[in-house]
């Protein structure tokens, strides 16, 4: 089994709430406060809070990633929005590029690993890494500058700037022509709207914090994986 390391696109998976809720340390606390005796089933429930405390489980979103991983299943799931975004990637990092100042900008093609990360970014400049995203139409445009930045795009961009040593990262939304070969031989034009309707670029700084607790998290992943490797090797090709 390789050794597990975290794709940058792929660091949100890994994240998420693990050990106690707040409804259970709020009902650690009350037992571990409370004045009178403990009944026998709350001296079990409490002893329970605290193992679970004290030993953390990965969520489970966490583990069903891990177990894809594991299994190497890495289906190309293909779709009219991928493939929009792949036909008009090299147009729209010089949209980008023109639109944000930078004059030139080329497309990166260097992976950047380290013991925990790897990825690779879209555009990699002196101070910064951009990632660049083909909204599909102007709704879905319209969506982003309403509801943000997604947490998972962050936390991407966080671990890109670890991975390239940049301060800082930008997520560029740019709305590109619509190719007929990813539209049912149906081609859509943005490019005579106003620039300005055309595009929206969010900036996330570099976080050490998160991407200490992203380390911690991955050390926690190679542990399960080396549980789960025992397991199904202990199972497979045999009769249960």
């Amino acid at each position: 089994m390789n050794e597990f390391r975290i794709r940058a696109s792929a660091a949100h998976k890994i994240l998420g709430r693990i050990g106690l809720t707040e409804v259970q340390e709020a009902r650690m606390t009350e037992l571990q406060t409370r004045t009178k005796a403990l009944t026998p089933n709350m001296v079990n429930e409490l002893a329970d809070l605290e193992f679970k405390k004290a030993n953390p489980s990965l969520p489970q979103t966490c583990k069903t990633y891990l177990h894809e991983w594991y299994a190497n299943d890495q289906e190309d799931i293909r779709s009219k929005y991928t493939d929009k975004g792949e036909y008009v990637e090299s147009d729209l990092i010089d949209f980008m590029a023109e639109q944000l100042g930078f004059g030139l900008a080329d497309k990166n093609q260097v992976r950047v690993s380290d013991e925990f990360f790897d990825g690779t970014a879209d555009v990699v400049l002196d101070d910064c890494v951009v990632d660049v995203k083909a909204p599909w139409n102007k709704t879905t445009l319209h969506q982003r500058v309403l509801t943000g930045l997604d947490y998972e795009y962050k936390l991407q961009l966080i671990v890109y700037c670890h991975l390239y040593k940049k301060p800082k990262g930008i997520v560029f939304y740019g709305l590109m022509d619509t190719p007929p070969d990813c539209n049912y031989d149906n081609e859509i034009i943005y490019s005579d709207l106003p620039v300005n309707e055309r595009w929206i670029a969010y900036t996330v700084e570099a976080n050490d914090e998160i991407i200490e607790t992203l380390r911690k998290r991955v050390v926690m992943c190679r542990a399960y994986l080396e549980q789960y490797d025992k397991e199904i090797k202990a199972k497979l090709g045999c009769v249960l």
